[in-house]
């Protein structure tokens, strides 16, 4: 068994892997506190061969490398892009790219080995492109959902953090739906321009996959994109583990 953990800003998201197959995933709270109890507790149920690690916190990185040192005898796979990913990199500097953004970009190749624009609704909402050789000639970062929406509750005298409303608006006609339309809807419309502006920039057609935490929200506003993984970025934890292990 291989376990593959993805710990983002909000939450770790872990999946096991048997014989090439996801076979059992969950996710564990960063805030307030994170769950590493719970964490070591789910993974002390099996048998485990190794583990790949993408990690966005590095004081966070060292914490569960440790526990697998300690509890499993196994030193974890840490992602960078310094491994073998699979990608070519037109980024100035590769290290400054996201270890959750390589594991999507490598995950999204395993699964669907053609040219991808690969969309993560997390705290953050991040674009990127990679052609089907592995080339990824760059991407974007947007505010996320829940920062945006905080933002203007905590930055402004009136407005509040007010629960979705479903559907969505595209005109408010209350200040609860002008905030949504404006962050929801207004997020949709940037991802959407954005892929039209990627598909004419590299005079290619692409397919647009999603994920993260706010993909189930956001994906009905964007009829551009054409499937939603939810675990994309555990697959390409595995798929770099099982490259470099």
């Amino acid at each position: 068994m291989v376990a593959a953990l993805d710990i983002g800003n909000t939450n770790i998201h872990a999946g096991l892997f048997r014989d090439g197959r996801l076979v059992k995933t969950r996710s564990f709270p960063v805030h307030p506190v994170p769950h590493l109890s719970r964490l070591t507790a789910w993974l002390g149920c099996q048998k485990l061969d190794g583990a790949g690690i993408a990690s966005v916190i590095p004081d966070l990185t060292l914490k569960v490398a440790r526990i697998f040192r300690k509890k499993f005898r196994i030193h974890p796979l840490i992602l960078s892009c310094r491994l073998d990913c699979g990608l070519k990199f037109g980024y100035k500097d590769p290290r400054q790219m996201g270890a959750d953004r390589i594991a999507n970009l490598a995950g999204g190749l395993s699964r669907f080995p053609e040219n991808l624009i690969v969309v993560s609704f997390g705290t953050a909402t991040v674009i990127d492109a990679v052609f089907r050789n592995g080339y990824h000639p760059g991407g974007v970062i947007l505010p996320g959902i829940s920062p945006a929406l905080d933002v203007l509750a905590e930055k402004t005298a009136q407005l509040k953090r007010y629960p979705i409303q479903k559907p969505v608006p595209i005109v408010g006609r209350t200040t609860a739906e002008c905030v949504q339309a404006g962050v929801i809807q207004g997020t949709a419309l940037s991802v959407q321009g954005f892929i039209h502006r990627f598909r004419k920039i590299y005079k290619r057609e692409f397919l647009c996959l999603a994920t993260g935490g706010w993909a189930r929200v956001m994906v009905p506003l964007i009829p551009e994109i054409d499937r939603v993984v939810p675990e994309l970025s555990i697959w390409g934890i595995h798929t770099i583990y099982r490259k470099n292990a």
